[in-house]
């Protein structure tokens, strides 16, 4: 697997992991 690739995959498990953060916490009363 090249760097481009490996990079391509990181930000996207990034970028979902902080959309589902944002849900998440949208979805809790406590915030």
């Amino acid at each position: 697997m090249s760097f481009a690739s490996f990079y391509k995959v990181m930000m996207r498990w990034i970028i979902s992991l902080f959309l589902l953060t944002i849900t998440v916490r949208a979805g809790t009363p406590e915030a």
